[in-house]
């Protein structure tokens, strides 16, 4: 008999919900987004991007990201300036995003550098315990 919860797609959703969760959750406490989190973590990897580089980058689509780049420049979080390039006819070529501001450093050593924090609870058997809680025992079985 077919069983919804027993599907791969189905336990691989379930289990991204709970991982995107606890992370939304730690970052909440910095008041950060996730997608506040990629744009940081983006800069840590590659300084001094141009919006659509970060947009290809972190998959966000380049209106949204320079009005979410735009309210972070305001928080202090990055930096956002003009680009010194000029392309044909002498033209300045779009802005770019920079360094971390003040805050942004703060939140880096908090935040960027700790990649798995949200998934703690998923270490060896630890996908078991969140599988219980949502009564998917398909998942127990499966190996980490």
């Amino acid at each position: 008999m077919y069983k919804l919860t027993q599907t791969l797609p189905f336990m691989l959703y379930t289990i991204t919900n709970h991982v995107t969760g606890a992370f939304s959750a730690e970052l909440a406490e910095h008041r950060l987004t996730i997608a506040m989190y990629r744009v940081m973590a983006a800069l840590l990897e590659q300084e001094d991007q141009s919006l659509g580089e970060l947009s290809e980058m972190i998959f966000i689509e380049i209106t949204t990201l320079s009005r979410l780049v735009g309210a972070m420049n305001r928080r202090g979080l990055v930096s956002r300036h003009r680009s010194e390039f000029r392309g044909p006819g002498g033209n300045l070529r779009g802005a770019r995003v920079g360094h971390w501001g003040g805050r942004g450093r703060a939140e880096q050593s908090a935040i960027a550098e700790r990649p798995g924090a949200a998934a703690a609870g998923f270490s060896t058997g630890g996908h078991r315990r969140v599988v219980a809680r949502e009564d998917h025992a398909a998942l127990a079985g499966v190996s980490s």
